[in-house]
This record gives C-alpha cells, structure tokens and sequence, in this order.
C-alpha cells in the first residue's frame, strides 16, 4: 500500500499516489480562490471549503443558503440588479436564462 505522507489517502498504486501528490499537494498554476482567499493547492482549497462551507455557501446579502458554490453564484446575480437574458418579442429582461425559457 502507497500512502501520501501529506494527507491520509491510500492506493496500492505507485502512480495513483504520484498523480495524487502532483495534483493535491503541489503548487497549482491556476488560481485556486473561494471568499476572496487565494490557496496554493487543491489540498489549502478542499480544507477551507470543509472547515467554512460544510454546510453550504450563505448569501451575504439575503442570507439565502445554497449547497453549491455555483448555485450562490447564480442567485448572487439577482441582486446586482443585471438582467442579461432579454426577450426578443417583448422586451422581458431576466437575470437568469430559465425564466426567460420559461416565459
């Protein structure tokens, strides 16, 4: 059994460990950020996300809570007050694409 000397995975294979290590543990040359934190491994990143938002992503604004980051990011769009989705017809502006589908 190969075990990550930085965290508790485990795999009996060499290069499942090393693939592991590279992309949990190593610098990252992507940004990796959440509530305006800069993480320099995807390892920094999961544990911010397990310690602060175990139990989902709160709006700041409403409070409204949501399981996914993405999902707070979308809500977050209806308070900047920006309607991207308009109606060819008649005008009808929306800040998301399924109520526009939808009407």
């Amino acid at each position: 059994m190969f075990k990550c000397p930085h965290c508790s995975y485990e795999t009996n294979r060499r290069n499942n460990l090393k693939r592991h290590i590279s992309t949990m543990h190593l610098a990252c040359t992507k940004s990796l950020e959440c509530c305006d934190h800069h993480f320099s491994s995807k390892a920094e990143l999961r544990e911010h996300v397990y310690q602060h938002h175990r139990y989902g992503y709160t709006c700041k604004v409403c409070g409204r809570n949501f399981c996914r980051k993405a999902l707070l990011k979308r809500h977050q769009t209806v308070h900047s007050g920006r309607k991207d989705f308009v109606c060819g017809l008649c005008g009808y502006a929306t800040s998301h694409k399924s109520n526009l589908e939808r009407h």
